[in-house]
């Protein structure tokens, strides 16, 4: 299939409505990003740069990957499983909710970072509406004010800077990667507000939950790279792809695919 064309790179550029934030902790980053990817891979097929001379690590690549795949079908899988089986989808809704808003100080800060002012200004009323009238981020007031969810993140800020993405990894229990979004990952964390939280108990326990919420919402997309005829190319490419168009399409993008929306009132049609 052809890459996307102009008009969806000039749709990306003006700001479209992204879905919910990627997590930025390093115990979810690579779960977040399968994600995206194949999201991305449904659109286009190949992008500059991507493939054999983007992997010269393939065969330890493919050994992690097996490992993860291996580890996720015997432990995240069953448990996110239960998760969504279990927890009524406005509770859902409301953890991944909450869990964007804890995250969005990395967002703003690559915001600036990257001169995005304008953009650093919306995402930080976004943050001041929702964590009062939405309740500590429970709700999303903010996205019904004109006030969107963007995606960044260090690797991201790195990459409008121009430095180049370096080879593609697989990295034990985080997922698709490469050298410079695996630094991207270890500073974003510096800043997220739950990987500096002190309160150690309660910290575990708040990761564990934004880590099985995330891989719920991922469920969908773990059945279609099953499906592939070569997981591991389907995860690298949809990977590389995906971070392309992010870096060089725009910063506001889709991500993680939203929960159901509640029914309508009223009789009246709505829509996530």
């Amino acid at each position: 299939m052809a890459a996307p064309g102009g008009a969806h790179r000039r749709h990306l550029r003006r700001g479209a409505r992204a879905g919910p934030l990627r997590r930025t902790a390093a115990e979810t980053a690579g779960i977040c990003l399968l994600a995206g990817g194949l999201v991305s891979l449904a659109g286009c097929a190949t992008i500059p740069g991507g493939g054999g001379t983007r992997d010269p690590l393939e065969p330890l690549n493919r050994i992690t990957f097996r490992f993860n795949n291996t580890l996720d079908t015997a432990v995240m899988t069953p448990v996110a499983r239960g998760y969504r089986d279990v927890t009524p989808a406005p509770v859902r809704r409301g953890a991944g909710n909450f869990f964007s808003n804890l995250h969005a100080p990395v967002v703003i800060v690559n915001d600036l970072l990257q001169g995005r002012f304008r953009q650093g200004g919306s995402d930080s009323a976004r943050l001041a509406v929702n964590s009062t009238v939405g309740l500590f981020g429970l709700f999303d007031p903010a996205s019904g004010m004109g006030l969107p969810r963007h995606r960044q993140d260090f690797g991201m800020t790195l990459g409008r800077w121009g430095v180049g993405p370096g080879p593609y990894l697989v990295l034990p229990f985080v997922g698709p990667s490469d050298v410079r979004d695996a630094v991207g990952v270890g500073a974003d964390a510096q800043i997220d507000p739950l990987q500096q939280w002190s309160r150690q108990p309660a910290k575990y326990e708040l990761r564990a939950v934004d880590l099985v919420d995330t891989r719920a919402r991922l469920l969908g997309a773990t059945a279609a790279l099953q499906q592939s005829i070569n997981p591991y190319v389907f995860m690298r490419e949809g990977y590389l792809q995906h971070r392309y168009h992010l870096i060089h399409g725009g910063s506001a993008m889709p991500g993680l695919p939203e929960p159901p929306p509640p029914p309508p009132r009223g009789g009246q049609s709505g829509g996530d």
